[in-house]
């Protein structure tokens, strides 16, 4: 795992300080110096590229790989077999794991998009500054990614709510044993 960290990091090794001057001047003020880590437009491209990959690309496909075939194993097995709750549950859970992989495409996707725009689209100043904002944006919408899960496994996953039923009331007499 370390071996394919380091890999992924090695456009960033390739960055360089960049320090400017800014008020260079006689009267014996101190010098305003501004520090800043800069990249080539290639390692730039190559790292977003990156980051795009493995952020939303390559999830999407094998995403969209996996629920393909385990929808048609739930609707082979429904073919197959009467209706039962253990098939209905099963198909419930099948939903619920292709509505959470639906919402990590969602939120994540924009962000690939806006990569793949920044760095192989030919803009202006204007179009790259109203990119760099739109960037900002997506990265917020991408760290929704973090906390919704809880709430889709609450509202579709009963076997999820029944265990937070039974883990909540456990640490409440928990609670109420210590107070």
């Amino acid at each position: 795992m370390s071996f394919l960290i380091a890999i992924l990091n090695i456009p960033l090794t390739l960055e360089y300080l960049k320090i400017d001057n800014l008020n260079s001047t006689s009267n014996g003020s101190l010098p305003v110096i501004k520090r800043n880590c800069v990249r080539s437009k290639t390692v730039k491209i190559l790292s977003d590229t990156i980051t795009a990959l493995l952020r939303s690309i390559i999830p999407l496909v094998l995403f969209l790989i996996f629920n393909s075939l385990m929808l048609k194993t739930l609707i082979d097995s429904k073919r197959k077999i009467a209706r039962n709750i253990k098939i209905k549950r099963e198909i419930q859970f099948g939903l619920s794991l292709f509505l959470t992989n639906t919402v990590f495409l969602v939120l994540n996707l924009p962000l690939a998009i806006i990569y793949l725009v920044e760095n192989f689209a030919n803009l202006s100043p204007i179009q790259y500054e109203e990119i760099v904002f739109a960037h900002f944006i997506a990265d917020a919408i991408a760290y929704f990614n973090f906390g919704v899960y809880f709430f889709l496994n609450a509202i579709f996953n009963y076997s999820f709510r029944k265990e937070f039923v039974v883990l909540s009331k456990t640490n409440l007499n928990l609670v109420k044993k210590i107070f």
